[in-house]
């Protein structure tokens, strides 16, 4: 995670510069999400909504939160923006490695 200001973040995986962006910058259910090159645009900025039990959902600056399209956790699944559903899709656990890096995935088991 790279600070943007605040409670907002860029995240970025260690081993690259590419961030998670919104595709166009658009609002909206069902936009994309994939990795792009850190730009720090307000599609590339995201907060932890905490949701409960170590759980929480990531919301973008944009207003939507994000959704795994289907809601089935298998890889190569689609990362998409949607409102708030409170469903598992939306659901993230977020935890620390022993040098304090954040890590996180689904809430779908």
């Amino acid at each position: 995670l790279r600070s943007a200001g605040g409670k907002w973040y860029y995240i970025v995986p260690l081993a690259t510069n590419q961030c998670m962006t919104v595709v166009g910058g658009k609002k909206g259910n069902g936009v994309k999400v994939q990795w792009a090159k850190l730009q720090k645009t307000q599609a590339q900025q995201w907060q932890f909504v905490s949701c409960g039990k170590g759980y929480c959902y990531i919301q973008n600056r944009l207003g939507y939160y994000l959704n795994v399209q289907g809601g089935k956790a298998k890889n190569g699944a689609q990362l998409e923006t949607y409102k708030l559903t409170k469903k598992n899709a939306q659901k993230w656990y977020v935890n620390y490695n022993a040098v304090g890096q954040m890590l996180a995935s689904m809430g779908i088991y």
